[in-house]
């Protein structure tokens, strides 16, 4: 008597579940990472060109069995290089003087954090 091994068919389908549940989770965290950078004075500072809300990119890879995801400002994705200049002091705020000798004392204004944080629930139901 012979038997069929299902296992590779069935390990296959859990590492598709598991990329498309990323390639969902991960979109939705960057749009709403837009939104959030596109909020408007008096709350956050007033968007000029909208160069760090285009560089806002969601990276997934398949590395063998195994997926990697990331969402931020890219290096050289749409004006990422640009945008990197000051996306961090947008998010985390920046009190001291820049390479120019310039002093400030800028509020976070996070984009990021928050929609990490809002999908929180689901990201922790996604790896139960």
């Amino acid at each position: 008597m012979t038997y069929k091994n299902y296992r590779p068919q069935r390990e296959k389908e859990i590492r598709d579940k598991i990329w498309d549940g990323m390639v969902d989770l991960l979109a939705s965290i960057t749009e709403e990472s837009k939104e959030n950078a596109n909020q408007t004075a008096p709350e956050h500072p007033q968007v000029q060109t909208g160069t760090m809300r285009r560089a806002i990119t969601l990276d997934l890879e398949k590395k063998g069995d195994s997926y990697e995801g990331k969402v931020g400002i890219m290096k050289g994705k749409e004006g990422g290089d640009e945008a990197l200049e000051y996306a961090d002091r947008i998010e985390f705020g920046f009190t001291g003087v820049d390479a120019a000798g310039r002093s400030y004392n800028q509020p976070p204004y996070p984009f990021l954090y928050p929609a990490v944080k809002s999908h929180e629930g689901k990201i922790k139901d996604f790896f139960k």
